[in-house]
């Protein structure tokens, strides 16, 4: 397991599970952008004055909520003390600094809670898991810089055959661009994993098997594409299978 910076993490798998250090979100907030006022002051004329302003990141300064008043607030906005209800400001009416109301919401309408995401201390990610764009900004959301993630695999792909050669390179006859390497390295790039694309081999066992075991020494898996059929040229499952270096699941595709 190693440390990675969250810059660094999409596409990491957790190296241990992650608990939120805080709630999210860290206090009770507005959904929208409205009036917070307190549900029992509305009355038959559904008006309250307006005596100060919660916005996003600067919350309300007064620390009592007069009868039948409110604050603006906007989205974002921490709910103020004595606060209960937010009401949207397109349903309001407004003279001065006097608001009515054209309808009233149900008790509690708009407020986000502290905690509504995730409560302080609750498994914000499993263990194992494969950070998408969206976790990245969940843990950034949570405060942390490094995350626990495991090493990056070290991926081999080795095409197979005499005929083959490098996009680039004049071609003898009977000789054809390697294009599965290139294409398996495209298919893996969005893995957590640091991927290299070898020089083809020729078809020849003993070259085969001798670079093979080398790769195999510094690489997690290895990503052949070519030399497993039946033909007398084809050496890697020979290799693979009479050098015991790895377990075969499956060589033949069915066919029908």
């Amino acid at each position: 397991m190693e440390e990675r910076s969250l810059s660094e993490a999409l596409h990491a798998v957790i190296g241990q599970d992650i608990f939120a250090p805080y709630a999210l979100p860290p206090f009770d907030n507005s959904a929208v952008d409205g009036y917070a006022f307190r549900h029992a002051d509305i009355g038959a004329t559904k008006t309250l004055s307006i005596i100060g302003e919660a916005a996003a990141g600067k919350p309300f300064s007064g620390q009592e909520l007069p009868p039948k008043s409110a604050v603006r607030i906007s989205t974002g906005g921490m709910i103020p003390p004595q606060c209960d209800t937010v009401v949207m400001q397109e349903v309001c009416k407004i003279e001065g600094e006097q608001l009515t109301l054209s309808d009233i919401p149900s008790l509690g309408s708009s407020i986000r809670r502290a905690g509504n995401d995730i409560q302080a201390s609750a498994l914000a990610l499993k263990s194992g898991q494969r950070l998408r764009p969206q976790d990245i900004a969940f843990l950034h959301a949570l405060g942390m810089k490094n995350i626990p993630v495991k090493p990056r695999l070290r991926i081999a792909i080795i095409s197979t055959g005499l005929e083959l050669r490098s996009t680039g390179g004049p071609l003898g006859s009977g000789q054809i661009i390697d294009t599965n390497g290139l294409m398996l390295l495209q298919l893996l790039q969005n893995l957590d994993a640091d991927v290299s694309l070898l020089p083809s081999l020729p078809d020849d066992y003993e070259e085969t098997l001798a670079f093979i075991k080398k790769t195999s020494a510094d690489h997690d898996i290895i990503i052949t594409t070519g030399g497993v059929s039946v033909g007398g040229h084809d050496y890697v499952r020979d290799v693979m299978h009479q050098e015991d270096l790895f377990s075969t699941l499956s060589w033949v595709v069915r066919q029908s």
